[in-house]
Parts: C-alpha cells; structure tokens; sequence
C-alpha cells in the first residue's frame, strides 16, 4: 500500500526490451537506500517490484499487463519524469488516502488552466468510472493522491496546489496528455457493495 505522496520524481535512464517485458532503470536516490529487492515501489501510479539495486542505480520490469493499462511505450519512457514513492510501513502517517498502485486506466487532460499560483486541471474518464467518484473524494493521478473538486458525467476536477506542482510531474502535464488513474480503493469497495444489494432486491 501506498499514501499517494510523491517523495521523489525522477527521470527514466534506460529502457531495456525482453521479449514481453520492459525493464526501466533509475538513479538511486538517498531516501531509497534502505530498498531492498524485492521491495514494492510505487511508480507513476503503478505498484511495481525492485528487480534489481545496485549503489547507483535501481531496475523495475514492466509486465504485459502494466504495459496494456498503462500504454507505456518503449520510445516514450526513456528521459520521461516518474513520480515515485516507497510503501507504507505500519508507524508511518497517512498523508493522503491508502493508495494500491493497481491503476485502473488512463484519463485524458482535458483541460489545464492556471489559476494563480494553483493549476485546475480537468481529466476524462473512461466511461463507467464516473460512478466511482464524487465531490471532495480522491482519486489517484500519476501516483498522486488528490481530492476531487468536481465531477460532471466523464469529466473530473482537481486543483493542484503549489506543492504538488514543485515535487510532481504532474506540473508537466498538457491539454491531450494521458494520465494513470487508480480508484479510491473504499469507492470501489462501497459501488460494488451497494450495486450487490440492489441486485438482491430485483
């Protein structure tokens, strides 16, 4: 599990095809040099293992499956900027929202508009996840847990404040851009419950 608070946002040094699987290296921070291999990173929004550490460097691989929700392809990664954050340990504070790193889908950028020093930026949804957010719940973007400002059928609102846009990639983003989105992992829990109950009562 994760909170959905970026601690580092790094470039992709390299991309490495096998076959069906993608690996992706990055320089090593400080804060991750208690990493083990093994250990689960949050990458982009997508939960994925540390294959292999070295002093410099750390190495993830990219499954099929990963590759398909995500859309990632080889050309576009290397020198892309990821956001990425370690799991939760038990003692730690919960600064956003219990964050998985299992992504749903991509939402487009529909809209992002400057507002002072804040961002207002507007994503659509895939059709169906509307159901799954409303007015000041979270979602997830890129990794980032954010609270919802406004949902209007498939298209859904979130203001980026000055801290989000210094320690994110989300800063980068522009109008037709794609974004990981994962759902809040109680939404979900709480649509698909009730959608059960109704489904006793027909």
């Amino acid at each position: 599990m994760f909170s959905g608070i970026v601690t580092e946002c790094l470039p992709c040094l390299k991309v490495y095809q096998e076959s069906s699987i993608l690996r992706i290296e990055f320089h090593r921070p400080l804060s991750f040099q208690d990493l083990s291999e093994g250990d689960s990173i949050c990458v982009d929004g997508v939960c994925l293992t540390v294959e292999k550490l070295s002093g410099k460097e750390m190495i993830f691989a990219l499954g099929p499956e990963t590759l398909k929700i995500t859309q990632w392809k080889k050309k576009d990664l290397k020198n892309k900027i990821f956001n990425l954050e370690k799991a939760l340990t038990f003692h730690q504070t919960l600064g956003g929202h219990l964050v998985t790193g299992h992504v749903d889908q991509v939402a487009r950028v529909s809209e992002y508009h400057k507002e002072g020093m804040s961002v207002l930026l507007n994503v659509e949804l895939p059709k169906g996840f509307e159901k799954f957010f409303w007015k000041k719940g979270y979602i997830t973007l890129n990794g980032v847990s954010l609270t919802v400002n406004t949902i209007s059928q498939q298209i859904l609102s979130v203001c980026l404040i000055p801290k989000t846009l210094e320690k994110t990639n989300l800063s980068d983003l522009k109008v037709g851009d794609q974004v990981n989105f994962e759902v809040d992992y109680f939404a979900r829990f709480f649509v698909h419950g009730f959608e059960h109950l109704k489904s006793q009562f027909k």
